[in-house]
């Protein structure tokens, strides 16, 4: 009946509106009146399906649906007309909608199939046509699981387009190595019964592949064919997987069959390598007869089946090596022939160094030595072997070298090796032959990388022709920590005197009980200065019991004090008497101030050693120290050579105690001309100056805008200018006899009297000291006096001047008279580093004074007294020049037994008038800060500066006075600082 009802449908869609009520068939379940509510529904859906209006027909059909939404027909007609619209999601869903309701319907089910074969690519197809498509897809698109999932599916997996599928899966897992995948389609084809020989094969192979070795061989043996490639396969998987039973097993239980000679090669060899390979092999191919005969061999060898070797040889003689000679001959004791056929099996060998080590190793262990040096000789420096295998060969050669009888070693062996691993060995084998110079030609570089071996015959072989080289050498060799070595090193230091050097090494072992060796030990302590070890020593050497002989006394005096050491050296000299005991002796003596006894001693020395310059000297100079100073120079000026410094320094000072000054000024040229330090050399030429200066010249000056003092001049004034020029000369044969002068000088000095100072009478009830201004020039010098006088320096060490001057003032018009002056003065702290004499080697200087003057006027009963101290620092600009900042301090202190005094003034009309002036007795402590510029010239090669100029600026302030000072006039305090430049010349 539907077949009509859809042919109607068609007639019904190709009419037009006005179409003749149609009677559609929609089953028995549907009322006459449910038909007739749908019928205008179904006329009005396929009237507009006709005209194409999609959404009127699809809501029409859609109404019936509503109204009748279990019926198939209806479903089927909103299906088609989604289907005829393009819109084929949307009937699958309405036909899966009614499916649900009426799954038997064949026409649902048939439009359903409809619809499916439309997209077969779609999931939700479930037909087997579908399911192949997806499949094909996967397999194409490299979706090797997706197309294994695909055929989990039952259908698809029986079906023979699956088998075929499957197959096309396991070719592509295998060629993309996909293990796994392919394990899995082979287990499926498997237990299918679908799996091929050749995919068996493929299977065995896979295992291997994949090293499941057991597997595969449990695969094999369900193969009945026979392939000796898979055997082969499996034997080679066996033999890598080192599971040597199981490929014995296996080797033994085949027989394979081999398509090619190389397949058969390649099991004999396996054959060979796990012993199962037979003497009587039955081989396949010839062609392997001479493989299988090289497996063979060395199987022999190795169990010492040497008349089977032969036969086979006998067979192949090309197979005859001359390492198999060279074993044949070694196992038949042919030992000609052994040689021989080692030298040819080293020559042939293509591992020359390999061959030489074996061949030279098996001649020296059966005791042929002299073939195996001279092949080891032969093949010196076994270039191309390794590291490790030259130096194997080296020393077996060493080892051979020192057999009795063997000969010197050829010069080339001397040629030094390219590493310091090398050297060392090389040094070691030509010290095991004796030749020196070919250890010293190796080891020359000295390379730090050296062994103690080398190192200890490098120094055994310098020993003689270079000590110094010999003690470095046993010192590295001592610094790898052997007792013998460091041994060896005292002994060379020792020798070498290097005292500390070998004290360290000393004390680095344990002394022998050797009278030589403990005397070595205790004399480096000693010449080392370590007093302690020389002591410890010297006790065990006691407690030892060995022989107290000179040597034993001279070291025990080395190690006490004066008095002890004297009774040891006197042992000493009971025994066995020496220069040298007696020179020790009097040092000691000379530290007990036992200068006579030291100067006999050394006269003792000398007559032992009459040559010894040392001890000829050391006697000069003890003459000297017990003040026989002539007798030191008569003994001392023969000694005396060209170029001899100290000697000549020493002779310079002695001729100067003697007041031998032209000798002395000889010996300080020659002393100037030698090596000295720059400060020893300036100082020899200030003396060599001083020697021979018999006239000085000095002018002095200063002037100021106030009032400052001047030592010892003008009785009670005080200046404001000074000026002084001396001239002095000194007397006597010599003009300086051991730093003591007499000199007879002239002096013109002048102030200017701008200031002086009054004391009332005692008794006219004023105290206080008034100063009177005369308001004249500073520069106009209105009490010029000439003196004239001795001055007398007494000691030779000390800066202290006697003098005695006669005064005579040169302008009588001021009142003055002729005085007589005594003075003394002194100076201290001024010496060595503090003096004012030019210093060498140092930016700047420290200098100080304390200058002491007294002085009194005969005839005017006038006394002064002085104290200065200066301290200043001298700082040097250039060669000669400092400019010298300086503070100093100064106290004076007057008095005149004439009080009340007489003085004059002049009046306005010009005349003198004489005024007594009352007491004029004072103190005063003055203060005064300056800088000067001092500057030496004038010096020659052996005379140091003898001139010098000082030009300086300081500002003096009186401190403290007895009294105030007042102003004479006004009566004010008088408290006045004073502002001065200065001026001083030597020449």
């Amino acid at each position: 009946m539907r077949p009509v009802v859809f042919a109607l449908c068609g007639i019904l869609l190709g009419q037009g509106a006005l179409a003749a009520q149609v009677d559609y068939e929609l089953g028995p379940d549907v009322s006459s009146y449910q038909r007739f509510v749908l019928y205008p529904h179904l006329q009005k859906g396929f009237s507009a399906l006709a005209r194409g209006h999609r959404d009127s027909a699809i809501a029409e059909f859609e109404q019936a649906r509503k109204l009748q939404p279990k019926n198939p027909v209806i479903a089927l007609y909103l299906a088609r007309a989604y289907e005829k619209f393009g819109q084929d999601k949307q009937a699958a869903a309405v036909i899966a909608q009614q499916l649900a309701i009426t799954p038997q319907d064949s026409e649902l089910l048939a439009f359903a199939e409809g619809l499916q074969r439309k997209d077969p690519l779609d999931p939700a197809c479930g037909l087997l046509e579908c399911k192949v498509a997806r499949a094909e897809r996967s397999l194409l698109g490299d979706d090797l699981n997706g197309l294994a999932a695909a055929l989990q599916e039952a259908e698809l997996a029986n079906s023979p387009q699956g088998l075929s599928l499957r197959h096309d899966l396991l070719q592509r897992a295998l060629g993309e190595q996909e293990w796994p995948l392919a394990a899995e389609q082979f287990a499926w084809l498997d237990r299918a019964g679908k799996l091929g020989q050749g995919e068996q094969k493929q299977w065995v192979t896979m295992l291997l592949t994949e090293g499941k070795v057991e597997q595969a061989v449990a695969l094999r043996r369900r193969l009945p064919i026979q392939d000796g490639e898979l055997d082969l396969a499996i034997a080679l998987a066996l033999g890598k997987g080192g599971n040597k039973e199981a490929l014995i097993h296996y080797q033994q239980a085949r027989t394979p069959n081999f398509a090619r000679a190389a397949q058969e090669r390649e099991w004999l060899q396996l054959a060979a390598n796990n012993g199962t390979l037979k003497s009587d092999q039955t081989l396949q191919f010839t062609e392997n007869q001479d493989f299988y005969i090289g497996l063979m061999l060395p199987v022999l060898r190795r169990e010492g089946r040497w008349q089977e070797m032969e036969h086979l040889l006998a067979k192949s003689p090309g197979q005859a090596s001359s390492e198999l000679e060279f074993e044949l001959a070694l196992h038949q004791r042919q030992w000609d022939k052994l040689a021989r056929d080692g030298r040819k099996l080293v020559r042939e060998s293509r591992q020359p160094m390999a061959a030489l080590e074996r061949v030279s190793y098996q001649l020296q262990q059966r005791g042929q030595l002299a073939a195996s040096r001279a092949l080891l000789i032969d093949y010196w420096p076994y270039r191309g072997a390794s590291q490790a295998g030259r130096e194997t060969l080296i020393r077996r050669l060493t080892l051979l070298q020192g057999q009795a009888g063997a000969p010197a070693l050829p010069a080339r062996l001397s040629d030094p090796l390219p590493t310091p691993a090398l050297r060392s060995l090389q040094a070691t084998l030509l010290a095991q032959s004796g030749q020196c110079d070919g250890v010293v030609r190796v080891l020359g570089d000295l390379s730090a990388d050296y062994d103690a071996d080398s190192w200890r015959a490098l120094g055994s072989c310098y020993r003689q022709s270079k000590p110094g080289l010999a003690e470095y050498a046993f010192a590295r060799a001592a610094s790898f920590g052997l007792p013998q070595d460091r041994r060896q090193l005292a002994y060379q230091a020792y020798e070498n005197r290097h005292f500390d050097a070998a004290l360290q090494a000393w004390q680095q072992v344990t002394l022998a009980r050797d009278e030589q060796e403990q005397m070595a030990a205790i004399r480096s302590a000693l010449e080392a200065g370590d007093l302690p070890q020389a002591r410890q020593w010297l006790n065990q050497y006691q407690q030892a019991g060995l022989p107290q002989d000179a040597d034993y006394w001279r070291a025990l005096a080395r190690t006490q004090q004066d008095e002890q050491a004297i009774a040891s050296l006197g042992r000493a000299i009971a025994l066995a008497p020496a220069a040298q005991d007696y020179a020790e002796l009097a040092q000691h003596q000379q530290r007990l101030g036992h200068r006579p006894q030291a100067r006999d001693a050394l006269r003792a020395a000398n007559r032992l050693e009459p040559d010894n310059r040392e001890y000829q000297l050391a006697y000069g100079y003890a003459l000297f120290n017990n003040d026989e100073r002539q007798a030191a120079s008569d003994w001392l000026e023969p000694l005396y050579r060209p170029g001899d410094t100290e000697l000549a320094e020493q002779l310079t000072y002695i001729n100067q105690s003697l007041a031998h000054n032209q000798k002395a000024r000889d010996y300080a040229a020659k002393a100037i001309d030698g090596e000295q330090s720059a400060q020893l050399r300036y100082d020899l030429r200030r003396l060599h100056e001083d020697l021979g200066r018999r006239w000085t010249m000095s002018f002095d000056a200063w002037t100021g805008n106030g009032q400052g003092t001047v030592s010892g001049i003008g009785a009670n004034s005080v200046a404001q200018s000074y000026a002084q020029t001396e001239v002095e000369y000194r007397l006597g044969e010599e003009p300086i006899r051991n730093g003591k002068t007499l000199s007879v000088y002239g002096r013109l000095y002048g102030s200017s009297q701008s200031q002086r100072l009054y004391h009332p009478d005692e008794d006219g009830g004023e105290n206080a000291t008034y100063v009177e201004e005369s308001n004249s020039n500073p520069l106009d010098f209105r009490d010029p006096t000439l003196g004239v006088g001795l001055r007398w320096k007494p000691l030779g060490d000390q800066t202290l001047f006697l003098a005695a001057e006669e005064l005579l003032p040169l302008n009588r018009s001021q009142g003055g008279e002729h005085d007589t002056l005594l003075r003394a003065s002194a100076s201290f702290l001024n010496e060595g580093q503090y003096s004012d004499e030019w210093h060498l080697g140092e930016s700047g200087w420290w200098a100080q004074n304390l200058y002491l003057d007294g002085a009194r006027y005969l005839r005017s009963q006038q006394t002064s007294l002085v104290a200065d101290y200066r301290l200043s620092y001298h700082h040097k600009i250039r060669w000669g020049d400092t400019i010298e900042p300086y503070a100093h301090l100064q106290g004076r202190l007057y008095w005149n037994d004439k009080s009340p005094d007489k003085d004059y003034v002049k009046d306005d009309d010009g005349s003198i008038q004489e005024f007594s002036s009352g007491s004029d007795d004072y103190k005063l402590l003055m203060g005064g800060v300056g800088v000067r510029w001092n500057h030496w010239f004038g010096e020659t090669t052996y005379d140091a500066w003898p001139h010098k100029l000082s030009l300086g600026l300081e500002y003096q302030r009186r401190l403290k006075s007895d009294q105030d000072l007042k102003e004479l006039e006004t009566g004010e305090e008088y408290d006045k600082g004073t502002l001065m430049m200065t001026m001083g010349v030597r020449w």
